[in-house]
């Protein structure tokens, strides 16, 4: 009989612990049930970071603060390529794999997690009511990938639609530019098709919208402005100085830069080549 109650006595006192590792406060928050809750967790997360990191270095007080706030905080996109992808291949022709392409595409930019990003939303979302939005983004794009969703998406006749097509044809074109400026065997083949694209989104999509009042149409006549008034009123460079201002243009490759960093460490900017670069002149009198 002692022992018996010695028992019931230690289950007595046992049973609030069991209960309160039982309880749904004590444990870790679930895991996403669907992939759009992971996609949604997954961008909150991100967004949570970003949040942290300008709090952090809005109250930085010195440029110290500032770049340790920077070193330590600062939530950089190509940490969640993979996971962006996984997501994106695992459910490549849903809804949810657009949006998880998408948000690699327009947030990591460059890198093989983007390639793979772009070569998905060509082979599973070039009707994608949404697709014209990632064509207008591609301008500046560095991927042979982006070209070939460009393309698809511009020789699409239906599903996607009109204004997914003039965004291609005004992003397309706009790619086409900025590879001519890089020169190259086919440099002035890219230049004309880009000309031609250009002014093929100016007389086609002027109901197209893109922000405000401004169409794609707009846009492109803006492009063919610049263009010709460079070919009317700048000759061939013929001084250092005019030299100098034509490899400043936009979309051309940046001149060399050799500096220190704040360690003293010795640096070059092509050391960063095909990877997104903030250059921040500055100093202390």
């Amino acid at each position: 009989m002692r022992r018996i109650g010695i028992g019931l006595l230690t289950l007595l006192l046992l049973w609030p612990a069991a209960r309160a590792a039982d309880d749904p406060k004590d444990k870790p928050d679930k895991k996403p049930a669907t992939p759009t809750e992971e996609y949604q967790a997954l961008v909150k997360e991100y967004q949570d970071k970003e949040a942290a990191f300008y709090k952090a270095y809005g109250e930085a007080k010195t440029d110290e603060e500032r770049q340790k706030v920077f070193d330590e905080k600062y939530p950089k996109a190509q940490d969640y390529a993979k996971r962006f992808l996984k997501l994106a291949e695992d459910n490549a022709k849903e809804a949810v794999g657009f949006n998880a392409a998408d948000w690699l595409v327009q947030n990591v930019r460059v890198g093989p997690e983007v390639n793979k990003a772009l070569e998905l939303l060509a082979a599973n979302h070039v009707a994608n009511t949404k697709i014209g939005g990632v064509c207008l983004s591609l301008g500046n794009a560095d991927s042979p990938e982006a070209e070939k969703l460009l393309r698809a998406v511009l020789a699409k006749d239906s599903g996607a639609g009109h204004k997914a097509q003039a965004m291609a044809c005004f992003g397309l074109a706009s790619y086409l530019k900025n590879r001519a400026r890089r020169g190259g065997n086919d440099a002035e083949k890219m230049k004309k098709e880009a000309e031609s694209l250009f002014e093929q989104a100016a007389e086609k999509y002027d109901n197209v919208k893109v922000a405000g009042e401004q169409t794609v149409a707009d846009l492109a006549k803006e492009e063919l402005g610049k263009a010709r008034s460079r070919v009317a009123s700048k000759p061939a460079p013929e001084t250092p100085a005019e030299d100098l201002d034509a490899r400043l243009a936009i979309g051309k490759p940046a001149p060399e830069i050799e500096g220190e960093d704040i360690d003293g460490k010795k640096f070059k900017l092509s050391d960063y080549r095909g990877k997104v670069v903030v250059l921040d002149f500055w100093g202390n009198w």
